[in-house]
C-alpha cells in the first residue's frame, strides 16, 4: 500500500477549496448574465415567472458570504422574487432573507433591525470579467467568516450602545 505524505494531501484539499470557489464564482456569474435583461425569461421554452425559473437552480450546496447573499437577495427583490423562492436557491429560510433584506426585526431585541446596507443597488452589468458582488482571489469560507465575525461584533457593540445610557463628560 503506498502511502502519501500529508503535504501531497494537504495541498490536494487545497486545490479543491481552490477549485470549489472558481465553481461558485462561475454559478454567480452565469446567473448575474441570466438576470440581466431579463434572459432568464428565454431558458427553455420560456419563463414569465422569475420564482419558477428560480425554481430550476440550487446554490444551496454553497455556503455563500452574507454580504453576497444580501446583494443577490435585494436583485433578486427588484425582479420580483418571492423570498421562499430565493431562499430555496440559496439553502436558506425564507426568513433569512426576509432579514437580508431589512423586512424582519431580529429575535431577542426588537429594537435592533438588521445591520444597515445599501437598500437600492442597480442593476449590474456583465460587460467581461466577473460581477462585482463576490470577490475571485479570495477563499469564499474564510471571506464568509470574516464577514460573519464582523457583522457579529458590529452587533454587539450596537446591543451595548442601547443598553448603556449616555456618558457625558464634564464640561470645563
Amino acid at each position: 500500500m503506498k502511502t502519501e505524505s500529508p503535504d501531497t494531501v494537504h495541498g490536494r484539499l487545497l486545490e479543491a477549496v481552490h477549485i470549489s470557489g472558481y465553481t461558485f464564482e462561475r454559478a454567480c456569474g452565469e446567473l448575474e448574465w441570466l438576470l440581466d435583461h431579463n434572459r432568464w425569461k428565454s431558458v427553455g421554452k420560456g419563463y414569465q415567472d422569475i420564482n419558477a425559473f428560480l425554481a430550476t437552480l440550487d446554490f444551496s450546496e454553497f455556503r455563500i458570504a452574507l454580504d453576497q447573499r444580501r446583494k443577490l437577495a435585494r436583485r433578486l427583490e427588484m425582479l420580483q422574487a418571492q423570498n421562499t423562492a430565493t431562499g430555496r436557491l440559496l439553502g436558506v429560510d425564507e426568513s433569512t432573507i426576509r432579514e437580508d433584506l431589512g423586512k424582519k426585526k431580529r429575535s431577542g431585541n426588537p429594537e435592533v433591525t438588521a445591520l444597515p446596507g445599501p437598500q437600492n443597488l442597480p442593476v449590474m452589468e456583465v460587460h467581461s470579467g466577473n460581477p462585482d458582488w463576490f470577490q475571485v482571489d479570495a477563499d469564499p469560507s474564510r471571506e464568509a467568516k470574516r464577514i460573519a465575525r464582523n457583522q457579529e461584533r458590529e452587533f454587539e457593540r450596537q446591543q451595548l450602545k442601547n443598553e448603556r445610557p449616555a456618558q457625558r463628560l464634564p464640561s470645563g
